[in-house]
């Protein structure tokens, strides 16, 4: 074997015994740990739920979160969540079994309801195309639920199209692999965010002015979350 082509194979050697320590392949630039308290995106998704009224359909639609955070036990400065109004969808499968219905949508049904929904006279995404949850404080109940999972109280304001207003709702918070899993839901009316509720064939065809919403999200834990979250699940 040549010089070259001994040095070739000594470096080639001393480059996987390196990746095999670190567990990353060369050239791949390693993936940054998500900060304490902030939200993973990724597998974080908010579901809200309408009912038809008359001959209408009730729906089932899924968003993403842009970016969030969240301290659990925090009595001030909590936290916050940003929405992506433009990646709503609407009736996806996952959406429809979240919020409890049953069967398929058609395809050109869901186009339809989407690009309504997305529209100027309901959510207006093209002029708001955030949604902000702030959070002022996540205050924890005085024990854990009958199964055992530690729930809080979430008080802050929702901003939707350029409208706020205050809100309230319970949550549930456990551990899930390395990660803290958020669950909570809460309703509120299209009319308070200045928006019409939708409705055709003079009233034949439409959706209630209530809305439902349910959240699924996972947040990296912080020491202070998880302190809280393992001393309410002592008090069960």
């Amino acid at each position: 074997m040549s010089t070259r082509k001994v040095s070739t194979f000594v470096l080639l050697s001393v480059v996987a015994f390196a990746t095999s320590l670190h567990g990353q392949q060369p050239g791949v630039p390693r993936q940054p740990s998500p900060m304490p308290g902030t939200v993973d995106v990724a597998s974080s998704r908010v579901f809200t739920f309408v009912k038809g009224t008359g001959i209408g359909h009730s729906h089932g639609m899924e968003a993403k979160l842009l970016k969030g955070h969240l301290h659990l036990g925090a009595t001030r400065n909590a936290g916050q969540f940003v929405i992506d109004m433009k990646s709503f969808d609407a009736d996806t499968p996952t959406a429809r079994k979240a919020v409890g219905l049953k069967g398929k949508s058609a395809k050109w049904m869901r186009k339809q309801v989407r690009k309504e929904m997305l529209g100027k006279k309901i959510l207006d995404a093209a002029s708001f195309p955030e949604a902000t949850l702030v959070i002022d404080s996540c205050t924890p109940k005085t024990r854990a639920n009958e199964k055992g999972i530690a729930t809080y109280q979430l008080a802050g304001t929702l901003t939707l199209r350029g409208v706020t207003n205050p809100i309230s709702f319970p949550i549930t918070a456990q551990q899930a692999d390395n990660a803290i899993r958020i669950a909570g839901n809460y309703k509120f009316k299209q009319s308070d965010f200045g928006i019409k509720p939708l409705s055709k064939g003079f009233g034949s065809i439409g959706v209630s002015d209530e809305v439902t919403v349910l959240g699924e999200i996972r947040i990296a834990p912080t020491a202070e979350s998880l302190a809280s979250l393992q001393g309410l699940q002592m008090r069960r």
